[in-house]
């Protein structure tokens, strides 16, 4: 099944500059310098810059805010890298079952080649299981896991302060089981049948992921962009 990628969303996260003053070579490269009075700016990192005390607690405000935007956007891009690994899994998935599928003339039932590609299929499974396992509860990462998981999987919610409401990325699950991507292990000796069952149980766990990572990149775009304007 061909997945329309044209309407997917994307993660879209800047880097933020704790140092302002630093690599602001190119007119517009850095937003965060415009925004600072004019008598703290600077060319270059070498150059002398005298401070008040007013302009102090500014700067240190404006560090301390992109120090937290820096470490969300961190653990959120970590979060899309493992639904990159858990589709590639997939996809790899799909290739070792088209192996058997479409092998000729047709593999028996008891070939040894026949059964080590479904021991492969079953190896990249238990991967998609590994990246899916919730991280503390400080970490956005739970989202993937397993509600009976240890610690559990669940939504993640973000203060930027304590005077800030909570913003909630919900929980996508994308473990193997019946919620998550509802992908079965295989037996050695599966029939053609049970083949052509799994292989159309990968192409909707193909549709699910692509669904799942389409919320969590909203939602995740919508926390950076409340917390950085």
């Amino acid at each position: 099944m061909k997945i329309d990628d044209s309407k997917a969303i994307r993660l879209q996260i800047p880097v933020y500059r704790t140092d302002p003053y630093l690599n602001n070579k190119k007119k517009g490269q850095d937003n965060l310098v415009k925004h600072l009075p004019h008598q703290i700016k600077r060319k270059h990192a070498s150059d002398n810059v005298t401070l008040s005390s007013q302009d102090r607690i500014q700067l240190n405000k404006l560090n301390g805010a992109n120090s937290k935007a820096n470490t969300l956007a961190q653990q959120l891009r970590s979060v899309d890298k493992n639904i990159d690994k858990i589709e590639h899994n997939l996809r790899q998935m799909m290739g070792a079952l088209d192996k058997v599928v479409k092998h000729y003339p047709p593999f028996t039932v008891d070939s040894k080649e026949r059964s080590e590609y479904l021991r492969q299929f079953n190896s990249l499974r238990k991967m998609i299981d590994q990246l899916t396992v919730p991280a503390p509860e400080k970490s956005p990462e739970k989202i993937s896991g397993a509600d009976n998981g240890t610690p559990s999987g669940g939504d993640w919610s973000y203060r930027a302060d304590e005077s800030s409401p909570a913003m909630v990325i919900r929980h996508q699950r994308l473990h193997t089981g019946p919620e998550g991507l509802n992908i079965e292990s295989l037996p050695e000796d599966a029939s053609d049948k049970i083949i052509n069952r799994a292989f159309a149980r990968l192409a909707e766990a193909e549709k699910t992921i692509h669904e799942r990572r389409n919320a969590f990149a909203a939602e995740a775009n919508k926390l950076m962009t409340s917390i950085t304007t």
